[in-house]
Formats: C-alpha cells, sequence, structure tokens
C-alpha cells in the first residue's frame, strides 16, 4: 500500500489565544463558593495514585469551567494520547 501523508494546515485560531474550553487560555477567577477547596486538592492528589496505575491525567469541570488538573510524569496538557472507550468511565458530573 502507498500511502503518502500530506500536511494540512489548521484554519482554527490558535489555542493560545483562546479561552478554554475552545483553547488553552485558563480563566483567573478564584474558584466558586461551592467548592471546597481541601477536598478538590485531596481528590487531585489521590487520582494520580498508585503510581502504578499509570493514570496520565485528571481533569476537573464544574459547570462548564476547569478548575483542576494535574498530570502524570512525562505527560502535559498537549501530550498527545490515544483515547479509548474506558476513558469514559471515569467521567462523572461534578455539578
Amino acid at each position: 500500500m502507498k500511502f503518502k501523508p500530506l500536511a494540512v494546515k489548521s484554519g482554527l485560531p490558535d489555542p493560545a489565544t483562546q479561552r478554554w474550553p475552545m483553547g488553552d487560555v485558563l480563566g483567573d477567577e478564584p474558584l466558586p463558593r461551592e467548592i471546597d477547596a481541601a477536598k478538590l486538592q485531596q481528590a487531585v492528589d489521590a487520582a494520580l495514585e498508585p503510581a502504578e496505575a499509570m493514570t496520565a491525567a485528571f481533569v476537573v469541570t464544574w459547570k462548564g469551567q476547569l478548575i483542576a488538573e494535574r498530570y502524570g510524569p512525562g505527560i502535559t496538557a498537549h501530550t498527545l494520547r490515544p483515547l479509548a472507550a474506558g476513558t469514559d468511565s471515569g467521567v462523572a458530573n461534578a455539578g
């Protein structure tokens, strides 16, 4: 099979200039009063434990806003990862 990949130029705006969720710019608003910061921090800390589970990333959204994120070793918000059907088992509605 002959295949030559072609470069495809995106017509989307630069994500560095767009607010989340359409881009990478995060708001600087404080946590909503309804969110217990200590419990949120405990959840984020626990999300990547144990290390043997090899969890790559953990994000928390509330009412459409990203309120917490943590990445495993060697992973960033821009690391490309395969998405499998099993990822939906970790999705929950916090708000």
